[in-house]
């Protein structure tokens, strides 16, 4: 059995099976912030509860896609 705590981050797919027009993918947890800003440079980290888009990039900032974060 895994045990997990309040200070774990985790990262879930929350996209039904099948076709559809965007993947969710649910962060949270005490780094998903730093997550989010390593993903989404331009994401504004103080858009508390707003949506925004924003482009994804790779470690070497290579444009992946774009998100709504």
């Amino acid at each position: 059995m895994t045990m997990f705590f309040f200070d774990d981050t985790i990262a879930a797919i929350s996209t039904p099976s099948g076709r559809g027009g965007i993947g969710v993918i649910r962060i949270s947890g005490i780094n998903s912030a730093k997550i989010l800003s390593q993903l989404a440079p331009k994401a504004d980290l103080s858009a508390i509860q707003k949506a925004q888009l924003v482009e994804i990039q790779d470690a070497k900032s290579v444009f992946l896609d774009q998100a709504i974060a």
